[in-house]
């Protein structure tokens, strides 16, 4: 008795390419522009160049971390500034009319 010929069998699927890992700085850049913006700002530009070089994913989160930390930045030194000049403005006029004429 002949057996029959064994059923071929499919070629296995290739393996999918692995995923390029999104790189960490560009997360700790959007993740520090909202804890202490100006690291953020620092990071975000950071990770975009190391993603440039390297090819990683993140580009997207490092310009956010970019651009948020430095909108929040701009925020904050807006705010030292308006600061300082009441400080000046109360504190000015307080002594003007406390110096001897």
């Amino acid at each position: 008795m002949t057996e029959p010929s064994p059923t071929p069998q499919p070629n296995p699927a290739p393996y999918a390419a692995p995923d390029r890992p999104t790189n960490l700085m560009a997360i700790l850049s959007l993740v520090a522009a909202f804890v202490a913006p100006p690291a953020g700002l620092v990071l975000g530009i950071l990770a975009q160049r190391e993603i440039a070089r390297t090819g990683e994913q993140g580009a997207g989160l490092a310009k956010a971390g970019a651009i948020v930390g430095g909108v929040f930045t701009a925020l904050i030194v807006m705010f030292v500034i308006a600061w300082l000049g009441m400080i000046v403005s109360i504190f000015g006029s307080f002594f003007f009319w406390t110096l001897p004429r």
